[in-house]
């Protein structure tokens, strides 16, 4: 008895070595060689800690598959023909719940050229090894030959089973998830809420509350306050409109420019980007009282273009004031697109704009891209600026001067527009004092902030962070080398740095003097303190969207806020205008002065307010096909649910309760104690 429990445990260790061979020829052979059309987010073999993590994740499925087949069928699996092809399928079903764990569960990377290979690789190695057990039983070779005879009618016999078919669907599941993820914006901010909230913990002194309760909007982009009127609020819609909010009254909408026909589709980077309020914007008397300038693309078939144009808020015809001063041609694959337009305390603007993927981000003769563009809107010469001496590459520029300061201006044979170049995709740029901080989007391994100085090089593409890459570097580099201050590592959520600001208000004492900065993918806010080089970031809270719905830009309000603009679904217009709220902060709580504590309140308002309305009633209008929300006011609905239910809904979410699956898992999110005052809310909406 012993013996047979040691020679069942022995095939099944081996069948484990087996899978720990195939992970890692798998992690070895994904970087060098594609062998699936499908979308993989990483090119560099896993290591480290997400090796480590995989691997503890298909042992622990496979080691559980194997042993539910050895109670099953009592005999080894390498026994007989059948056995062997019985415990293919189990290891392939195996293999399919570790891809899905790793997908949904943790935040490694998810690459589907490696788990292609793994399905490969296990049952290759699997096969083998019956074949290597056949040969050395006696009588090895008329048996092999027999039971090779035997192999197609023990496929033809499983191929009509319920097993196959259970199989196949497993086999094409973690796939069929991938391109999921990557076509539905709604279904990757569901996988990455939960990817957050189980490996993510935020600091309950923070989170995010709606700035401007029953404000709608479009998938917001940026927003800008108007100088002489700090309650007159402007936001920039992805779509290409330019909404007007006056603070002072209802939460009202205003279109006051829109340009949605000439953006054409908004997707992948495209669409309306970025804008900014002229300084002398709304003062009376000024010939600039009404300039805005507003950064986008144009894209039509085979078309695509990046354009900076002023509108004029005062003429009669907002539309028709259009004046452009950047035309910039570029491929139409719709990346690296992002970029930010600010004006510095001398009056110039500020934009910047991605590579195009054309990798010229070391060229300063070619086009506006890869860098940081400086110009005088106002043509005031003299000493300030001058006339545009070269053209882009497939570009028109006009109206505007070249500020002389600029460290290539006067130059024919440069763009002297340029002020920083090497930059692969810097989404969002801001302005301390003479430090200009970049948060730029990286390609397949690192997150980068850099702060430059005038002249400055980012030095992509050929170092990506701190790590070179497949591009040489230049004989001779152009402007000044500069690491990043900060670089992070791609996750499966971690995966495209939103740019932020050092913070200079007062309303935060904790963050005066921080870098506050997101990543769009991830949805996390995170603060890092410039005087500590090398210190880890502070992981302050995250923001309800997620997965190319997420954060779009971080800017400051007159009362010195902070304000972040989330992108919200494609499908119905769910974007939202958030507040940094701290425990010491005015938060007023959705229960009243009697209620939770305002950090409770707080989170309430982040996550739950959306759908379920400050007052607890239920937001009324949410588009057709989304499930309506319930009324917490309601005695009825109170008195039907019980707090056992509601706690196991607020943690698990509505698809694992057999619930509206717009409700994501919050577990992580809340403790226990928060949790506790969070039903006591949610009941006190009643009273």
């Amino acid at each position: 008895m012993k013996r047979i429990v040691l020679e069942r445990a022995l095939v099944v260790g081996l069948q484990l070595v087996l899978v720990v061979v195939a992970v890692l020829l798998a992690s070895t052979l994904a970087p060098r060689l594609n062998i699936t059309p499908l979308p993989h987010l990483k090119n560099a073999s896993l290591a480290g800690a997400d090796l480590a993590v995989v691997l503890g994740v298909f042992l622990g499925w496979h080691l559980a598959g194997y042993l539910a087949a050895l109670a099953w069928f009592r005999r080894p699996a390498f026994d007989d023909a059948r056995r062997a092809l019985a415990e293919l399928y189990v290891l392939l079903i195996a293999t399919s719940l570790a891809s899905l764990h790793l997908f949904v569960l943790t935040v490694v990377p998810f690459s589907a050229n490696f788990h292609a290979f793994v399905y490969l690789l296990a049952p290759a190695l699997h096969v083998a090894a019956f074949a290597g057990f056949a040969l050395r039983r006696p009588g090895a070779a008329p048996t092999l030959r027999e039971r090779a005879r035997q192999v197609p009618a023990r496929v033809k016999g499983l191929a009509a089973s319920r097993w196959t078919a259970l199989t196949c669907a497993m086999v094409v599941s973690p796939g069929a998830m991938a391109v999921l993820y990557k076509k539905s914006g709604d279904f990757a901010n569901l996988v990455n809420n939960i990817r957050v909230t189980l490996n993510h913990r935020g600091d309950s002194r923070w989170a995010l509350v709606e700035a401007v309760p029953g404000l709608v909007l479009d998938q917001p982009m940026d927003v800008r306050f108007a100088p002489a009127r700090p309650t007159l609020m402007f936001v920039l819609e992805r779509p290409g409109r330019l909404v007007r909010v006056d603070l002072d009254r209802a939460p009202e909408r205003e279109v006051v420019v829109d340009i949605a026909a000439e953006v054409g589709p908004a997707t992948i980077e495209n669409g309306a980007l970025s804008f900014a309020l002229h300084p002398e914007f709304g003062r009376e008397g000024s010939p600039n009282a009404g300039f805005v300038y507003v950064y986008y693309t144009h894209a039509g078939q085979d078309v695509l273009r990046n354009r900076l144009a002023r509108f004029d808020l005062a003429a009669p015809d907002v539309g028709g004031s259009r004046l452009l001063l950047v035309d910039q041609g570029r491929p139409p694959n719709g990346f690296h697109n992002g970029g930010s337009v600010l004006f510095d305390r001398e009056g110039l603007l500020y934009w910047s704009c991605g590579d195009f993927g054309a990798r010229h981000a070391q060229r300063l003769d070619q086009g506006l891209g890869g860098g940081v563009f400086r110009i005088d809107v106002d043509r005031r010469g003299g000493d300030v600026s001058g006339p545009i001496l070269r053209q882009p590459v497939d570009g028109v520029t006009d109206h505007y001067f070249i500020p002389k300061a600029n460290p290539w201006a006067g130059s024919p044979e440069r763009l002297g527009e340029f002020v920083a170049l090497g930059l692969r995709n810097p989404f969002r740029i801001s302005l301390d004092g003479d430090d200009l901080w970049v948060g730029d989007v990286g390609w397949d391994s690192v997150e980068e902030v850099t702060r430059l100085a005038l002249g400055g090089n980012g030095e992509w593409p050929y170092r990506e962070g701190t790590k070179p890459t497949i591009y040489e570097r230049p004989a001779e580099v152009i402007g000044r080398e500069t690491p990043p201050v900060h670089a992070y590592g791609q996750t499966a959520v971690d995966r495209a740095v939103v740019g932020g600001l050092v913070y200079r208000g007062d309303r935060y004492p904790p963050l005066r003097g921080r870098y506050v900065f997101a990543d769009n993918n991830s949805g996390i806010v995170r603060a890092l303190d410039p005087a500590r080089p090398g210190a880890p970031p502070e992981v302050l809270t995250r923001a309800p969207f997620l997965g190319q719905q997420g954060i779009t830009s971080i800017n400051v309000a007159p009362d010195g806020a902070i304000v972040l603009t989330v992108l919200g679904s494609k499908a119905a217009p769910s974007g939202a205008l958030l507040r940094l709220a701290s425990a010491d902060d005015a938060v007023t709580a959705a229960s009243g002065p009697a209620g939770p504590a305002s950090g409770v309140a707080a989170k309430y308002e982040a996550v739950c307010a959306r759908c379920h309305g400050l007052d607890g009633r239920g937001e009324p209008s949410l588009g057709a096909g989304v499930a309506p929300r319930p009324d917490f006011t309601d005695a009825a609905w109170q008195a039907l649910r019980t707090d056992d239910e509601l706690r196991r809904v607020v943690l698990e979410g509505g698809a694992a309760t057999g619930k509206s699956r717009d409700m994501p898992a919050w577990r992580g999110f809340f403790d226990d104690g928060e949790l506790t005052d969070l039903l006591e809310l949610i009941r006190g909406f009643a009273r």
